[in-house]
């Protein structure tokens, strides 16, 4: 499950770097998954959301972007409406450039998640960030993450939990 973030934000663009365009994580994920996944995309709710106008957000994501995400063979455009939980609970992988689905899968469903950008929780060793790592090193920390089992992703959060309630 990847998760779109709100654009401009003030979190993704300067946190996620290069990745604020969020084409190029897409583009990783679909080439070092392996063939059998798929990559349920999810728009951010406010990013199509016109009840509250903003004009920061006019144009920033045009019908090319889509164009682009629909090229990829291994990624499903899901429905804005659709259940981001039903998304989290039944991924093997949430992934985000600093998105809270990332945190939400672990700590809800012990799911591992990646991020494509700086994160307080990627100090987890199954939620790393990958924002300065090349192609191959993305492609086995992918790997790595999805050969965790439940228990192992447990126990990597609690040891994680415990370094955190130190601060």
């Amino acid at each position: 499950f990847f998760a779109f973030h709100y654009q401009p934000e003030r979190s993704t663009d300067p946190q996620s770097d290069h990745y604020s365009n969020q084409l190029l994580p897409i583009k990783i994920l679909n080439e070092v998954l392996p063939d059998d996944y798929v990559i349920y995309a999810k728009e951010h709710p406010r990013q199509l959301n016109d009840n509250f106008p903003d004009l920061r957000k006019k144009h920033f994501r045009d019908l090319a972007f889509y164009d682009e995400i629909k090229k990829l063979n291994k990624v499903k455009i899901v429905d804005i409406k659709f259940s981001s939980s039903a998304l989290l609970e039944n991924s093997k992988l949430n992934v985000s450039c600093t998105g809270t689905n990332v945190w939400e899968g672990i700590l809800h469903f012990k799911t591992p998640g990646m991020y494509f950008g700086h994160s307080w929780a990627s100090l987890c060793k199954s939620t790393p960030s990958v924002l300065n790592k090349d192609i191959e090193e993305i492609k086995n920390i992918t790997l790595n993450l999805l050969s965790k089992d439940k228990q192992t992703v447990t126990n990597e959060l609690n040891e994680f939990l415990e370094i955190l309630s130190n601060y």
